[in-house]
């Protein structure tokens, strides 16, 4: 990458004159640094994310219900590698009651382009991993797909996550309510959200979208970056952008 980026910059000093190239060849330079900069920060999101590329088709191809889904999790706690999940396009993906994902390893994606929907029916929450007063080792990431419509009669619509190492990429939270944390309650671990959209989201307190924190003697370190929030509700008051989060020691990149 260090080559091509050398190279470009050349090319490009080569077709200005020397006084256009002594001029512009500190803003080159800049350019090719602030780029070197985000791809050295997103080499981690995309070991992850790249590394369902070297996994195998699971066993019996695609996933299209809810009770399968949860045996592969379940089996993905006793792996050492990443078990690649794939749901079946246009499944109809109905949660009966929350996931447990504490320790597991995975990687979920959908078989097809467009995302694929896990579904509270406004009735269970999707993803837990671990509580409040334990932590989840679990490494997981989500890919393409939606969640919808979960509900908590506490924290975290969608999920609820203590501790662990988990990535959201091209992932959509629509519709997820709970008492705090409409879509999604975090304390400790490591996130990393990447071109999601937060949208219609609800709490009866505070993060419409999310609620993340850290607590004391933990570690959290979470990144959003290109990412949506519309619309999410926490308390009387829509919020968009920033205002439906409530979050501390996070980092924020191209989020609106």
């Amino acid at each position: 990458i260090k080559t091509m980026l050398q190279t470009l910059l050349i090319f490009l000093l080569a077709t200005l004159s020397e006084a256009q190239a002594k001029g512009r060849l500190f803003s080159l330079t800049q350019k090719v640094n602030d780029l070197r900069k985000l791809m050295e920060e997103d080499n981690d999101m995309w070991g992850r994310v790249l590394a369902q590329s070297s996994m195998s088709m699971p066993d019996g191809g695609c996933v299209d219900e809810f009770g399968a889904l949860e045996k592969l999790v379940e089996a993905s706690k006793s792996s050492s590698s990443p078990k690649r999940i794939i749901i079946c396009e246009g499944a109809d993906n109905k949660f009966d009651g929350p996931i447990d994902m504490t320790d597991a390893n995975f990687v979920m994606t959908c078989e097809g382009e467009s995302a694929c929907q896990l579904d509270g029916k406004g009735q269970t929450s999707l993803f837990i991993a671990a509580d409040f007063f334990t932590r989840s080792s679990h490494v997981a990431v989500f890919e393409n797909i939606d969640f919808v419509n979960g509900f908590a009669t506490s924290s975290g619509g969608a999920l609820a996550l203590y501790g662990g190492d988990t990535t959201f990429t091209e992932c959509a939270f629509l519709g997820n309510a709970a008492s705090d944390g409409g879509a999604l309650r975090v304390v400790d671990g490591k996130l990393l959200f990447s071109n999601c959209l937060f949208e219609g989201n609800s709490s009866e307190d505070v993060g419409g979208a999310m609620k993340v924190e850290q607590s004391d003697g933990g570690t959290l370190a979470m990144t959003i970056r290109d990412t949506k929030f519309v619309g999410n509700i926490g308390g009387t008051e829509v919020r968009n952008g920033l205002k439906s989060l409530h979050v501390r020691y996070v980092y924020l990149f191209r989020t609106y």
